[in-house]
């Protein structure tokens, strides 16, 4: 009776113990975030930030070139994506008026 309740009591303390061990190790992978991809998400937080970085871009015609070529490398065989980005770009009207302006513009 006494073997089997400290066998009980050990694989309790046992069970007890697996989420402490295996937290820290969780804790290590999300502390290997590069530091240039931590700053990005920061920014990315802040819509003042991300707005100014899209109006730099919408002024600058090479950002603009730039921005539209990783855009078309990204989705180049993605016939779906293709078509979400261009969905997207028709039903907002402010991303819609700007993209006939830069393509009057060339």
């Amino acid at each position: 009776m006494k073997r089997n309740l400290f066998i009980l009591v050990i694989i309790a303390v046992f069970i007890m113990m697996l989420p402490v061990t295996t937290l820290p190790q969780e804790k290590k992978r999300i502390m290997n975030v590069n530091p240039y991809q931590m700053q990005i998400m920061e920014i990315m937080r802040d819509s003042s930030s991300v707005n100014n970085i899209m109006d730099r871009i919408a002024s600058d015609s090479g950002m603009r070139i730039k921005l539209m070529d990783k855009i078309i490398n990204r989705i180049h065989r993605d016939s779906s994506a293709v078509m979400e980005l261009c969905k997207m770009i028709k039903d907002d009207k402010e991303m819609h008026s700007i993209m006939m302006k830069m393509m009057q513009q060339e």
